[in-house]
């Protein structure tokens, strides 16, 4: 995939990231990917190097044994990559570039890393190649203030 895209999943972590490392929901090594931080942060790396973050809420974020909705998207066309929590806390930045083509593996729950295997479920995995809008992803979520 080297155009617009989104991926999408319902996660539960058992176990935190440990810390200094980072969970690997999805990695598609040079391609694209989404991952959590031990600091909390989630983060899309983009095709120009940049990384999007987003930090939830204070309050709001992953605990253990919870399950939430994540969500990231990428508009080739505009450069624009979001992070979308829950469906309604979004947080877009425009990266630029576009994808590199890759024949790696799409990795999920793992990273290619000793402590990037994710402890918990990953479910109603989704993976667009179409920047999907936040109403839709909000409405995906199960998000009320759609």
């Amino acid at each position: 995939m080297t155009g617009s895209m989104t991926i999408e999943a319902w996660v539960r972590f058992d176990l935190p990231p440990p810390g200094g490392s980072r969970i690997g929901i999805v990695d598609k090594h040079i391609n694209y990917g989404l991952f959590y931080y031990s600091d909390g942060t989630f983060r899309f790396p983009s095709p120009a190097g940049v990384a999007l973050s987003q930090i939830p809420p204070i309050g709001t974020g992953p605990g253990t044994g919870t399950w939430f909705h994540i969500a990231s998207t990428y508009n080739s066309a505009t450069g624009q990559a979001c992070i979308i929590y829950d469906g309604t806390n979004a947080q877009c930045q425009t990266l630029g570039g576009l994808m590199p083509a890759s024949a790696d593996l799409v990795l999920l729950g793992d990273s290619p890393g000793p402590a990037d295997l994710a402890y918990g479920g990953i479910d109603n995995l989704m993976i667009w190649n179409v920047a999907s809008s936040q109403t839709d992803i909000c409405a995906s979520a199960g998000a009320f203030a759609c």
